[in-house]
């Protein structure tokens, strides 16, 4: 959905992701490319997928001032900045505060870079609000929704979006959606 979002916007050349060591996204080929290829199988495939960029959590000044680095270097082909809110599950219950994610959503907002918040493991009160999100009063850009969706009854998932990303898709026109992919290289 980011990297259709900015070709609907006509930026062919963002498409890639930056994730945080640590960080888990599933086990789907996308999924895995973004998540830290040093937990868990997913070194095993680490050739297979489209290289990512990997960035440390900002959890201190010169931490803040790589990320922000990282996201001016390279807005141009900066997709969306994907992160677990608050804990990093699987990558070793990896905890960091509000302030950390203000910091986060605050400079995606400045590079005019889009904010996915993956709360899968997070969302409806496994962090103590319904969202983990709300703990910092972040609205992301687009947030993974499911594990607790169906109290685990069903295999349930829901991606949201807010309005500016849903514009960037809508259109009367019905070729709109034919489109030329991502590169990569």
């Amino acid at each position: 959905m980011a990297v259709q979002y900015w070709l609907n916007k006509g930026h062919v050349n963002r498409d890639r992701f930056v994730c945080f060591r640590h960080g888990y996204h599933g086990d789907t080929f996308a999924t895995m490319a973004l998540c830290d290829p040093d937990e868990g199988m997913h070194r095993l495939f680490g050739g297979v997928f489209p290289p990512q960029m990997m960035a440390e959590l900002p959890t201190d000044e010169s931490l803040q001032i790589g990320f922000d680095r990282l996201l001016s270097t390279h807005r141009e082909r900066i997709a969306a900045v994907i992160l677990e809110p608050l804990v990093q599950g699987a990558g070793g219950m990896k905890m960091h505060d509000a302030d950390s994610l203000r910091f986060i959503a605050a400079t995606c907002e400045r590079h005019d870079v889009l904010l996915i918040l993956d709360e899968i493991m997070t969302g409806f009160g496994r962090s103590g609000r319904m969202f983990a999100c709300e703990e910092a009063e972040v609205v992301p850009d687009i947030i993974c929704l499911s594990k607790a969706l169906t109290g685990g009854t069903l295999p349930l998932a829901a991606t949201a979006a807010r309005r500016h990303v849903f514009e960037a898709f809508w259109s009367e026109d019905n070729g709109a959606a034919l489109m030329h992919g991502p590169t990569y290289g």
